[in-house]
């Protein structure tokens, strides 16, 4: 069985879309349409990687990261945001991956698959 990918985004089509990019290539998706449910989630089955939409309303993007990271401060968190400002609001939050929609879906697998790779390498990511 692949890796667990827990995509977090309230856009279904998004959502629905990265879920059967990441799934066709192998990879368990779950599916959380906002960050109160995902951190639910999350506490009832540890993701390799969670990719986290920026933008949504309910428990805050910040909140969201305190709570993962109390459990596991390397967890691979990938910021998917709309905006030129990708890089810098990835930055502010002490991640360094980030997808800048529109995006291609082989720049989330690309991604996704570094991002695991930085984890089991044992690169800690920025802070």
């Amino acid at each position: 069985m692949g890796k667990n990918i827990l995509v977090v985004d309230d856009e279904p089509d998004i959502r629905e879309a990265l879920g059967t990019a990441l799934s066709l290539e192998g990879y368990s998706v779950r599916l959380a349409p906002d960050r109160d449910i995902a951190l639910k989630m999350y506490k009832m089955q540890r993701p390799d990687a969670i990719l986290l939409d920026w933008s949504m309303s309910g428990l805050g993007i910040e909140e969201f990261l305190r709570e993962v990271r109390a459990i596991n401060p390397e967890e691979c968190v990938i910021l998917v945001t709309a905006g030129y400002r990708a890089a810098q609001k990835a930055q502010e939050l002490g991640l360094k991956h980030y997808l800048a929609k529109p995006f291609d879906y082989l720049d989330v697998l690309n991604l996704t698959q570094k991002c695991l790779n930085s984890v089991c390498s044992g690169e800690h990511p920025a802070t």
